[in-house]
């Protein structure tokens, strides 16, 4: 807390990236079984281009309740990879 200040609450997740929810990681559990979640996408793949470095497994309690998805997460992976590589005129210039 000291390094970034109070702990905003998840509705101001929910504004500031504009999504439908959010939730603290140890609410994840119960957040995902009230949306009836079953399967789960994960960013994980290579690693980054950039730095080398590959991105962990997200942990959290009850994870081993739900499938996740290795192709949809990949899939996931290569779209997020490929929005980085697509610049607009004003990040050019940086």
């Amino acid at each position: 807390q000291a390094w970034c200040g109070p702990i905003k609450p998840p509705a101001w997740f929910q504004r500031a990236y504009a999504v439908s929810e959010a939730a603290y990681t140890d609410e994840l559990k119960s957040a995902l079984d009230q949306m009836g979640a079953k399967e789960l996408l994960f960013l994980q793949g290579d690693a980054n281009r950039d730095s080398g470095l590959k991105l962990p497994e997200p942990a959290f309690e009850g994870k081993t309740k739900f499938t996740v998805n290795a192709a949809g997460s990949k899939a996931l992976w290569d779209e997020i990879n490929e929005c980085r590589s697509i610049k607009n005129a004003e990040e050019l210039k940086i």
